[in-house]
């Protein structure tokens, strides 16, 4: 039996009298919420740090007030030391939420701090307690307290949306704590976030976002290691059951709208975003998310929209950076090579600026930038920086060494890295079409096509650049290429007309 826990909570709001009145007279409020830092780290606790944030950024998601940045764009800063103005620079926000806490002895203390950093400061605080059978509410108190300090009220249904995403069973909290914990980290840490989101629900069978985290977790697993239809299903399965339970939080309107994307439901993935959009107008990822569909469906001019329109909502870098990688490949797409470069250009210098590494995933379409310019020299150079970065993940390791082997010459290459790729069954069309290129440029026509054919009935129909692609000019002689390619004309001009 869980012994009796208080826990005294510390609210301190920084800010000056001035500033605060500023502040409630903006039609909107950029805010961070910082992975709590944990005073006395111990593998048993840690998870309170971004489990908490991720817990308040889902609740604050709910007001159309903030623009609030996601987890993954605030992990950088977990158990890293920072200046609260510089954080503030780099993730464009008037406010930022941190907080400090201690676990032990049975007590557990925690002092959070919201930070206007502009001018002087008139600290004042706030403080309550909480019993260990109200643990699970404290992201949704200290939410309420921030609207509370500024004076916000909130709609009698949004305030009964964000209490719906609360469990009272403290053991279901606990694990949902430690699964977002782990849901952005590497695969290992993902396929423990499945398996501490199903033992959430095992605890409480009726915690929404308990679900919502499960489907969430296994679509990013299907991300990192490849896109095994079981994942994608269970994913799906998950993400419906929190939707019936009572999750209609922007989070389960964006899963949703990813992993329909990913199996080749565009229509449903746009109506997904779109209803996400009416929650919460403020929200990047329902732009960004939008943005990728379009790509998908060859409304390429539309998809860099979206991803400008994500980047005035959140100019931080590491969204800006990400944005921009995502309009890059629309550039590719659009035979647009000089404006590619000059994308990937500014990627690099934003990362030199902020001091952060590329991925091999970046550097994998810097590659293709120059791949596609006819610049041999320039792409082999950054498969290879790619690769150096991670030798197992399949942007370096395998598409981005076969696009290599083709530059090189090195066919058997090409045909052994293909053999791989089949062994993993990827679901996603964009994954798919990498094989059409190199089953095209490898002589193997009939394999080639009919890749071509999985790529459109999962849901990859980007015309324009089908119609252009000098990769596929080895196949485009054939009469079932035509076929083909009407239908991924037609599908195109079906979804730019909904």
């Amino acid at each position: 039996m869980r012994s009796l826990l208080c826990i005294l909570i510390f609210i301190t709001f920084a800010v000056s009298t001035g500033s605060a009145e500023n502040l409630r007279s903006k039609n909107s409020i950029k805010i961070a919420v910082i992975p709590f830092t944990n005073e006395a780290p111990h593998p048993s606790s840690d998870h309170y740090g971004t489990g908490l944030a991720y817990d308040i950024i889902d609740k604050l998601w709910f007001v159309d007030k903030f623009i609030v940045r996601p987890v993954n764009t605030v992990s950088i800063y977990q158990n890293k030391p920072y200046a609260v103005d510089s954080v503030k620079t780099a993730l464009d926000v008037d406010l930022i939420l941190t907080g400090l806490y201690k676990k032990e002895n049975g007590s557990f203390r925690l002092v959070v701090s919201v930070h206007y950093p502009q001018g002087d400061t008139l600290p004042s605080s706030l403080s309550f307690k909480v019993l260990s059978n109200e643990t699970a509410h404290l992201p949704l108190m200290i939410c309420q307290k921030i609207m509370e300090i500024l004076n916000f009220s909130l709609s009698g249904e949004t305030e009964m949306k964000m209490k719906g995403t609360v469990t009272s069973n403290t053991d279901a909290w606990e694990y949902y704590l430690k699964a977002a914990d782990r849901l952005f980290g590497t695969p290992r840490d993902v396929r423990q976030a499945f398996a501490f989101s199903e033992e959430a629900v095992s605890y409480d069978p009726t915690f929404a976002t308990a679900y919502t985290l499960l489907g969430n977790a296994y679509l990013q697993y299907s991300g990192k290691v490849g896109g095994a239809e079981g994942f994608y299903d269970a994913s799906e399965e998950a993400l419906r059951r929190s939707m019936e339970i009572n999750d209609k939080s922007p989070r389960v309107f964006y899963s949703l709208a990813m992993l329909n994307t990913k199996t080749g439901n565009s229509k449903e993935a746009v109506e997904m975003l779109k209803s996400g959009i009416e929650l919460n107008p403020n929200i990047p990822v329902f732009y960004s998310g939008l943005g990728y569909v379009y790509r998908y469906a060859g409304m390429l001019e539309e998809s860099t929209e979206m991803y400008r329109q994500a980047i005035s909502l959140d100019s931080s870098v590491k969204n800006t950076i990400s944005c921009e990688m995502q309009i890059l490949k629309s550039l590719i797409y659009l035979a647009k090579y000089d404006e590619a470069a000059e994308t990937f250009s500014r990627v690099v210098s934003l990362h030199e600026r902020s001091g952060n590494e590329m991925d091999e995933k970046q550097y994998f379409y810097g590659a293709m930038v120059y791949f596609y310019s006819g610049d041999t020299t320039r792409a082999v150079s950054l498969y290879d920086q790619a690769f150096a970065k991670d030798t197992v993940s399949v942007w370096s390791s395998l598409f981005g060494m076969g696009y290599r082997a083709l530059l090189t010459g090195n066919m058997n290459d090409v045909k052994e890295i293909l053999m791989k790729l089949e062994e993993r069954d990827d679901v996603d069309g964009e994954r798919k079409y990498r094989l059409v290129h190199f089953y095209s440029m490898t002589g193997c026509k009939e394999d080639a096509l009919s890749k071509f054919r999985e790529t459109i009935e999962a849901g990859f129909f980007c015309y324009p650049y089908f119609n252009s692609d000098p990769l596929l000019n080895n196949i485009r002689e054939d009469s079932e290429f035509d076929l083909l390619l009407n239908k991924a004309r037609e599908r195109h001009i079906l979804f730019k007309n909904l």
